[in-house]
């Protein structure tokens, strides 16, 4: 009776320790990394995606909306310094915003023909040359342009006139900077059609164009630039 009781003793104490070890192997299951990478393998594929980009095509002879942001002037203004101006009117080619209200176009002035008067040379009044290569959204996109002023607000019409813009008004432009002013070297560059004269609407007097004025760019050529996709 002894050996039996003494048995069924050590049989309780085995299965005791069997459901122990049972319990310990569920709980570590249950906290092994495998069990634990589960929300962040679920958190991770319902983060949002980072936006990709698209190439969309502006054409040509588009007309870009702006207000001038740098004041210039034939008598104030040198060639090389910088010009910008700000689209006021977003670009949309099919369903996507090309270019953004806010945008910038960059540029540069290319000549500059000061004021002439008097009796000894024909009066004439200031000339400046703008030219405009490069747009950059208000996200950070950036592309190369060539676009020529075609036309200004009225109130800018009174004092300003256009006289050529890119290749067509090359030669008119390289003439009327040549000649007699200062910047006769200009003319050779300018015959090859670089950037849009914009002359002052009075003989003898110079031309200044403040910021804030507005005016229409026409792209030159087609334009690439990259645009946000999701």
């Amino acid at each position: 009776m002894y050996l039996q009781h003494t048995n069924k003793n050590h049989m309780g104490l085995v299965l005791a320790v069997l459901l122990a070890a049972g319990l310990s192997a569920c709980t570590s299951q249950e906290s092994s990394p495998e069990a634990t990478d589960n929300p962040q393998k679920t958190s991770a594929s319902t983060a949002p995606r980072a936006p990709e980009t698209v190439q969309v095509t502006v054409p040509r002879g588009t007309e870009l909306s702006v207000t001038l942001s740098t004041t210039v002037g034939s008598a104030t203004s040198h060639v090389g310094d910088s010009v910008s101006a700000t689209t006021m009117t977003p670009i949309v080619v099919g369903d996507r915003v090309a270019i953004p209200t806010g945008s910038t176009i960059h540029g540069q002035v290319t000549g500059v023909g000061p004021a002439t008067k008097g009796l000894d040379i024909s009066e004439k009044g200031g000339v400046i040359v703008l030219a405009f290569d490069k747009v950059t959204t208000p996200g950070g996109q950036s592309a190369a342009l060539s676009a020529s002023l075609a036309d200004f607000a009225k109130s800018a019409k009174k004092t300003a006139g256009i006289i050529g813009g890119s290749a067509a008004g090359g030669a008119l432009l390289g003439k009327i900077l040549g000649g007699d002013t200062k910047d006769a070297a200009l003319g050779a560059v300018l015959g090859g059609g670089i950037g849009t004269g914009i002359a002052a609407g009075t003989k003898g007097k110079e031309l200044k164009i403040p910021a804030g004025t507005e005016f229409l760019l026409t792209l030159d050529e087609e334009l690439s630039i990259s645009v946000g996709s999701y």
